[in-house]
């Protein structure tokens, strides 16, 4: 399996937007740039805070109720920290048909 950077990854999925971008309103080209752009929120995010591994192990096992987040990285807060921001969804658009499964 080949290993990529998290550059070569940036510099490919910035590519694949500026392709879709090409055939706007066609759906599946639509599609593409909205998840290519979700991956590269993913690949570009910067963390918002940082814990130490002590802090998660206890807040996982159910040891602790709160523990204090580093506004940066030292030596012992070394686990980053991120947000997840809100997927912006629509519905989907269909006609919800009763099925009739009715037994003789």
């Amino acid at each position: 399996m080949s290993k990529f950077t998290k550059d070569q990854l940036v510099e490919y999925v910035k590519g694949c937007i500026e392709h879709a971008e090409r055939f706007p309103g066609v759906e599946i080209a639509d599609k593409e740039k909205a998840i290519f752009e979700i991956a590269l929120a993913a690949l570009t995010a910067q963390p918002v805070g940082w814990m130490t591994d002590v802090e998660v192990d206890e807040l996982h096992r159910g040891l602790a109720e709160e523990a204090y987040i580093y506004r940066s990285a030292d030596s012992t807060s070394i686990i980053p920290l991120y947000t997840t921001p809100a997927a912006s969804v629509v519905p989907c658009e269909r006609e919800d048909k009763a099925v009739n499964h009715e037994t003789d």
